[in-house]
């Protein structure tokens, strides 16, 4: 019995220490941690930027950053002495991070890393960035149909080859599909409204599911951010008429 509980222990010691700390965070994770900290510490920016997996979305209607360049731009925006010094004075452990098999996230999804420590997404929003939110978000009340110019927060804007789209939840959290027919425009009177929407979430890494009806008709925005390839990824617009599918969009957000 005492030979079998030897055994065990260090078995339990072999795994600490070739595979995870003391706080529960695999050495692998730990060091690529330590890293991203030290860039941020000493604004290595151009570093950082080559981590980044892009886009790097950012909320409505402020637009995505898509290249290197706009990333070492916004930076300040991004990385500001609040967000700055939570992460270089924070002790990371399996209490603040979570690990998934594609990647992990820090303080409950802040920061998602991918697997070899990419920069994937920031959900972090400072001061400056929700200030600039609701400047674009005034100017785009201006310039949209006034039919629609009412809602508390956009989610998405999108288009196929044939449709403009915009999702918004309303003052009282209720969620709108709108949607133009090519080549009209924001400032048009929109060819379909829906209200009632439901949203459902995937995971932590960003899928979701917009879902609206229209009498026997059914419009889905389905945003799939973890699938067997990459060639399944993105963003798609399905319209169904009794529950039998009849077309699917590949959809490209803007903003």
């Amino acid at each position: 019995m005492k030979k079998t509980i030897t055994v065990l222990l260090l078995l339990g010691l072999s795994t600490l220490s070739f595979g995870q700390t003391s706080n529960g965070i695999t050495k692998e994770r730990l060091s690529q941690l330590e890293t991203l900290v030290d860039l941020i510490k000493h604004d290595r920016i151009q570093e950082l930027a080559d981590r980044a997996k892009f886009p790097i979305k950012r909320p409505n209607p402020i637009p995505d950053l898509k290249t290197k360049e706009q990333f070492i731009l916004y930076y300040p925006v991004l990385f500001d002495s609040i967000f700055k010094e939570k992460l270089t004075t924070a002790t990371f452990n399996d209490a603040n991070t979570i690990d998934r098999y594609n990647g992990f996230g820090l303080f409950r999804g802040d920061i998602w890393l991918s697997d070899d420590g990419g920069i994937m997404t920031i959900n972090y929003n400072s001061p400056q960035e929700l200030d600039l939110q609701r400047k674009l978000h005034l100017e785009t009340e201006h310039k949209i149909h006034p039919s629609i110019a009412d809602w508390e927060k956009n989610v998405l804007v999108c288009q196929t080859d044939r449709y403009l789209i915009r999702i918004d939840i309303m003052d009282n959290n209720e969620l709108r599909y709108i949607s133009w027919n090519k080549p009209k425009q924001i400032t048009d009177k929109p060819d379909l409204i829906l209200f009632d929407g439901e949203a459902k979430f995937q995971g932590s890494m960003g899928g979701v599911t917009y879902t609206f009806e229209n009498g026997k008709w059914t419009y889905e925005i389905d945003r799939v951010a973890m699938a067997e390839s990459d060639e399944k990824l993105g963003l798609y617009l399905r319209v169904s008429r009794k529950n039998k599918v009849k077309m699917i969009f590949k959809t490209e957000e803007i903003n």
